[in-house]
């Protein structure tokens, strides 16, 4: 019996890796990961493809950042000054694990603009 669960535990994850992997396009979380995750504010522009990732009020920042950076192994490109959240180039399943994170109140693509704000203005060419 406990090896049958095995296998079927072994082959559930198969089915999740080969399912992640051949939807590089989607961030949407894997189906019953998390009841309620962060929603994407915004649709993400090719010319700019970095994230930037919001925290929920009274999160400690400095602490959320180092343990998604242990957790994920991406590098953070940006803090702002006076804002809770960070910019970052993420993977697809990597921005599914932020988004399902107890810290994060959304995450939006880079925009010109101010980060966690609808101010967005066109890019000057």
């Amino acid at each position: 019996m406990a090896s049958h669960l095995a296998f079927r535990y072994v082959c559930l994850a198969c089915v999740t890796l080969a399912t992640l992997s051949c939807s590089a396009s989607t961030v949407e979380p894997p189906a019953g990961t998390c009841k309620s995750p962060a929603p994407i504010r915004n649709s993400p522009d090719p010319n700019l493809p970095s994230i930037y990732v919001g925290f929920k009020t009274g999160v400690d920042g400095p602490a959320a950042i180092g343990r998604l950076t242990d957790e994920l192994g991406f590098t953070v490109e940006w803090i702002p000054t006076g804002s809770s959240g960070f910019l970052t180039t993420l993977t697809d399943q990597q921005i599914a694990v932020v988004r399902c994170d107890a810290a994060v109140d959304f995450v939006e693509w880079s925009v010109v603009g101010t980060p966690g704000s609808s101010d967005e203005r066109p890019t000057a060419r």
